[in-house]
Parts: C-alpha cells; structure tokens; sequence
C-alpha cells in the first residue's frame, strides 16, 4: 500500500501480509468475527491486504481484496481497532481497495453490516439482496433430512458456484476445500471450514431445494455438535430448514456491488462462504 497524506499523524502504511499474524487476528477478534489465521493467510495469498499501523507500533486496520478468476473482486476484512476508529482509516482503505479492483477491471462486491451500509452508498456502491447470518450453538439437535448421491469431483462444484456468482472462483474453492471438508452430491456442494468460534457451513449451491437440504443435513452430520453459522440469502426462502436444525438468527449483511454485476444466477447460492469470501 502506497504512502497515504491522509493517514493521522502517527500512522503509517504497511503491508498486510507482512504484519505479524496475531496482529491480524486482533482485528477481526477484537470485532468478534470468525476467522481463523488461516482464513487470514488464505485471503492474502488468493488477493492484496491494506493495512495501517501505528508508527513503530502494531497493525490498527485492514481491508482486503480477493479477485475471483475473472470480472468480479470480493472486498473484505474492512477493520479498525476500536481506538483508531472515526478517524477516516476505513475510507482511506477502501479507496486503495477500490482503486485496486479498478486496475484489474474488476467489478467490486462486498457484504456489508447494518453500520457500513451507509458509507459504503457514499462511496458509490448499489444494494443487493439481503443475507442473515444464521447461528447454532453447540449441542443443538438437528432434524433428519433426506440425502442424494455422492459425486466426488469438484469440477461440478465450480461450474454451478460460477453459474451462482457470475464469475469463476475455482481458486477460491479448492482453497476451502483442501483446508476444510467438502460435500460433493449430484444436485451442488457444500464447504464446511472451522471457524475461531463455530463452523462456517457454506458455501452451499444446489439446483433445487431437495439437493439443497440434503447437502445441509450432510453437513450438519460432517459437524456434529459443533456450533455453527449460516449465511443464507433471505431470498432463498431457506429460513424453514435452518430453524429445524437447530439455527436463530443472529445479524444481517446487505449483499453490494461497484460497477456493473456479470449476469449470474444467486437462485443457485443457498449459503454464502460468509462476508470474507462471498
């Protein structure tokens, strides 16, 4: 990240993937959110890390950008500790952020929170659908949902999550997969990764509702007792099958885009990767 005038005085830019890992992990724990440090490495090395820091001092923000394979840049990890923020940090990185998906002639997306909203309209960014976050504490029971038969490539899984998002990510989705547990059925796919406080389930594309919670209940299964998230499109209609499971639902992201979306199909995306990974 370039030197930036506009950093208070005290502050200096630094390299993301350079700063010290448990840095890193003190933004998102400090916010409460779920990743892991290898979620951390994960998006520095598919994308590009902004970060500040105090001068001589630890990490105090961060963005990230994950370009998918092609026309769409996912922009996450938008943090500031808690004694820096009100202080301009955020806007400073998403401009870098934006500016950076802009060189690649990528088409910006992100998930915002109910605070970032209005200040990611300002900047320019148009709404999407809405996306809550569905939780499952450990030890819930689950209800019993039909399966479907097994398929194990993953090449099925990425030509549908593309079909889904409007752009490839196949990178993105053999990461999660090598890391994590994949559910590979004829009718889509479901990802499960460990979470710093719960299992992440999703992403999960399937081409009807039937394969969609059969793969749920597989995954659920994969987890056990385990806590778990869930982030559904709201649109999905998903809302039935969670409560059965065991979830509740705990906050909501606004699905949101710079620039003109590549024609997609988010009928086919019944739980996101979570507001990290899209």
């Amino acid at each position: 990240m370039p030197s930036q005038p506009g950093l208070p005085d005290g502050l200096e830019a630094v390299d993301l993937a350079a700063a010290p890992a448990a840095e890193r992990m003190a933004l998102s724990t400090e916010a409460g959110w779920n990743q892991t440090t290898a979620d951390w490495h994960r998006l520095l090395r598919l994308g590009r890390g902004f970060g500040v820091a105090e001068r001589g001092g630890p990490l105090v923000a961060s963005a990230v950008i994950l370009p998918y394979d092609s026309d769409l840049a996912w922009i996450s990890m938008v943090l500031v500790i808690a004694r820096w923020r009100r202080r301009g940090l955020a806007s400073i990185l998403m401009d870098e952020a934006l500016d950076a998906c802009r060189r690649l002639g990528r088409t910006a997306f992100l998930d915002a929170t109910p605070d970032g909203t209005e200040v990611y309209r300002q900047l320019g960014f148009a709404a999407g659908e809405r996306i809550t976050r569905w939780s499952r504490p450990a030890g819930a029971a689950t209800t019993t949902l039909p399966t479907v038969r097994a398929d194990a490539s993953l090449e099925p899984a990425c030509l549908l999550d593309a079909r889904a998002m409007g752009a490839p990510r196949r990178a993105l989705l053999e990461a999660l997969a090598a890391d994590g547990r994949p559910i590979l059925q004829s009718g889509g796919s479901l990802l499960l990764r460990p979470g710093r406080v719960a299992w992440q389930i999703g992403p999960l594309t399937a081409a009807d509702r039937r394969s969609a919670d059969a793969l749920l209940a597989d995954g659920l299964a994969a987890v056990g007792a385990q806590a778990a998230f869930a982030d559904a499109r709201d649109a999905a209609g998903f809302d039935g099958v969670l409560r059965a499971a065991g979830f509740t639902p705990q906050r909501h992201f606004l699905r949101m885009h710079s620039g003109t979306p590549p024609p997609a199909d988010p009928g086919l995306l019944w739980l996101t990767a979570g507001p990290e990974f899209g």
